[in-house]
């Protein structure tokens, strides 16, 4: 279940160099023809993933392309909310991030696998069609960690959010990433450990 499987990809088989052409939201995947292309239909390769609403039935149909890996940073729609890199910026704001830098970038899961604010844990999860048994399903861990930040004299506690889920059908493994912000500007000398332990 990998970008190169779904809808996309580069042609660049017309003559002029103008007339190339790439699927936006995936430039590794199959199927994708330039309007002017040269190719012989019958030696592309068609993509074994598809949405079922928005099956590829022609040549030169675009399909949106649905996946379920990350999304590159220079793919669409992620470089649309990277922000605007030029003079002004290189000038009079590098290295910070842009004004009009979109925090969305960050997303990097396809947007039907984004949730709509923080997962709580102890959700229900399945999939279906990804092991060799058909069917997978699982609850979310129920107790999120709590981190423990000491300083010399006193200290922070913080209950980070569930950001990122990341499933290995294939291993049978599921990692969740938490993310947590403490500041600690005009006390980063103070710092003496960072714990992590279950809530």
């Amino acid at each position: 279940l990998t970008w190169e499987n779904a809808f996309g990809g580069v042609d660049q088989s017309p003559s002029k160099e103008a007339d190339w052409d790439y699927q936006a939201e995936n430039p590794v995947g199959k199927g994708f023809l330039a309007r002017k292309t040269c190719r012989k239909i019958d030696e592309i390769p068609l993509p074994n993933i598809e949405h079922p609403k928005h099956p590829l039935r022609a040549p030169g149909d675009r399909p949106p392309p649905v996946g379920f890996g990350p999304i590159a940073p220079a793919w669409m729609p992620r470089l649309n909310y990277a922000g605007t890199y030029d003079d002004e910026w290189l000038h009079n704001r590098a290295p910070l991030l842009p004004e009009d830098f979109d925090h969305q970038f960050f997303q990097t899961a396809p947007r039907p696998l984004v949730a709509k604010g923080y997962l709580k844990g102890n959700e229900e999860c399945l999939l279906q069609g990804v092991t060799p048994e058909g069917i997978l399903r699982f609850r979310l861990a129920s107790m999120p960690p709590v981190l423990h930040v000491r300083l010399v004299k006193g200290g922070v506690q913080s209950r980070p959010n569930l950001e990122t889920i990341h499933i290995d059908s294939d291993r049978g493994k599921i990692y969740l990433l938490w993310k947590s912000a403490i500041n600690l500007h005009g006390r980063l000398e103070l710092l003496r450990e960072i714990e992590a332990c279950l809530g």
